[in-house]
Parts: C-alpha cells; structure tokens; sequence
C-alpha cells in the first residue's frame, strides 16, 4: 500500500466513523486530554503518511485536531483503519 493509498483510506474511514482504536491509543488519548472528534479531524486533515518499519505502523502527520493543534496519529491498516496511539507535536 502506498503512502497516498493510505492517506486515502484513512480520510474515507474517518468520515464514515469506521476505525477502531487500540487499548494503547485510547491510553495515550486519555493522557493527552484527545477526544475522538480530535482523532478524526487530524485523520482528515492529515497531509502525509510515513510507513515505521519497526512497529509496522503508518505515521500520519500534518493534521490537526478540533482546535488547529497538530495531532500525529499512528494507524496499523488492516481490514479496518486501527488507531494504535497518538500524540501532540
């Protein structure tokens, strides 16, 4: 899969509420005070996809959450977009 499938995949799913979050994610999300609304606007709004060999994850960066801050989300995709963690830059 490409970096621009991805990134595709991802806007498609995210607009139709369509992906899971991990237990890790919503770890990290309850940490960082992100709601899922800021999840899917930064799935949205996300300008690249960079694929991490080592977790075997996709980083998608560049988007933003609910309030314009930059929110980097790590997604693995499989038969569904799952949301494995994410955090502020």
């Amino acid at each position: 899969m490409t970096a621009g499938e991805v990134l595709k995949r991802v806007l498609q799913d995210a607009r139709r509420n369509q992906f899971d979050i991990r237990p890790h994610a919503w770890s990290r999300m309850n940490q960082r005070g992100v709601t899922v609304a800021d999840l899917r606007a930064a799935m949205m709004s996300a300008k690249s996809a960079d694929w991490d060999a080592t977790q075997e994850t996709w980083r998608l960066s560049g988007g933003t959450d609910t309030d314009d801050a930059e929110l980097v989300v790590c997604v693995a995709v499989e038969w569904t977009v799952a949301v494995v963690t994410v955090f502020l830059e």
